[in-house]
């Protein structure tokens, strides 16, 4: 894995290195007065550019302890009967009537 990953460090560095890459943006371009001459490229950091104005602004702590207190339980809702335990509770009962009807008969389950 390390033979893996210092090979790919070692491409990736000549690739950057290579004379392709070294002149730089419209280093040759037909515009450009002198072939070798360093360009100006202008850089537009601002919010608008980078897309900071359109971001959603992160919550405040308010706004979190707000989020996560417990909303109020509606009691108008109906709860599913699979959502409870007497699912559990019922299958329960039925499993140990079984178990203990099967071992009280001679030729029982068991």
């Amino acid at each position: 894995m390390k033979r893996i990953v210092l090979f790919v460090v070692v491409f990736v560095t000549w690739i950057a290195a290579s004379p392709a890459f070294a002149g730089g943006p419209d280093s040759t371009s037909p515009g450009s007065r002198l072939a070798g001459a360093p360009v100006a490229i202008k850089y537009d950091f601002s919010a608008k550019a980078a897309g900071i104005d359109l971001m959603v602004p992160t919550p405040t702590r308010q706004d979190l302890r707000r989020a996560a207190a417990p909303a109020p339980l509606q009691a108008t809702q109906p709860t599913s009967f699979w959502k409870t335990p007497w699912p559990y509770v019922i299958g329960g009962g039925v499993v140990i009537a079984l178990v203990l009807i099967s071992k009280n008969k001679d030729g029982g389950l068991y």
